[in-house]
């Protein structure tokens, strides 16, 4: 989101968080902040959001890296139909964005959700894509948390049998994830 300046802004306050005695906060990207429908203003638009997030000290998580990336290429947010999904926008995503984030992501000592609704409702394509971004940043010292988007009155135990076998394929253990209240501490 944005604040009345328009500069990217998230909420909630430092003080509000210690108030509600929230544990951790989660920041996501779900549409972009631009009204360019040029593909790569799009994705530089994303990156932003995503740096932002992590490098926000109230943000303890990166939710669901790069998500709906295809509907804002695609332009979807503005027609709402499926003609308007790009499943190639994540091919063009400069190597140098996703390297950027997995740095901050460790500098930081933030945790990148691997959503299991988004890589289990992802066309193949762009599952390797991010599992192969998600091994690569694991590589690097990013640590995960899992996380579902539930939009339902329980989880899917089917989803978390996949999704986990498709991490141990990518060579994930326990190991690589954490809680997201953990996260506050540097490596």
């Amino acid at each position: 989101m944005t604040d009345y300046t328009g500069q990217m802004a998230i909420g909630i306050t430092p003080e509000e968080i210690r108030e509600l005695g929230i544990e951790y906060v989660v920041g996501g990207v779900h549409w972009p902040l631009t009204v360019s429908e040029d593909r790569d203003a799009l994705i530089r638009n994303y990156f932003e959001q995503q740096l932002f997030l992590v490098r926000h000290p109230s943000v303890n998580v990166l939710a669901h890296p790069w998500d709906s990336l295809v509907h804002a290429v695609g332009n979807w947010y503005k027609y709402r139909d499926k003609e308007h999904i790009d499943l190639t926008a994540f091919r063009f995503i400069p190597k140098e964005y996703n390297d950027a984030l997995a740095q901050a992501l460790f500098e930081e000592g933030k945790a990148a959700e691997v959503n299991f609704a988004v890589i289990g409702g992802a066309v193949p394509e762009i599952r390797e894509y991010l599992l192969k971004l998600f091994a690569g940043w694991k590589q690097k010292g990013v640590r995960f948390t899992i996380g579902d988007d539930l939009h339902n009155a329980h989880f899917s135990k089917e989803l978390f049998e996949r999704a986990e076998q498709w991490l141990a394929e990518w060579g994930f253990t326990e190991n690589d994830f954490v809680l997201p209240f953990q996260q506050n501490l540097k490596q």
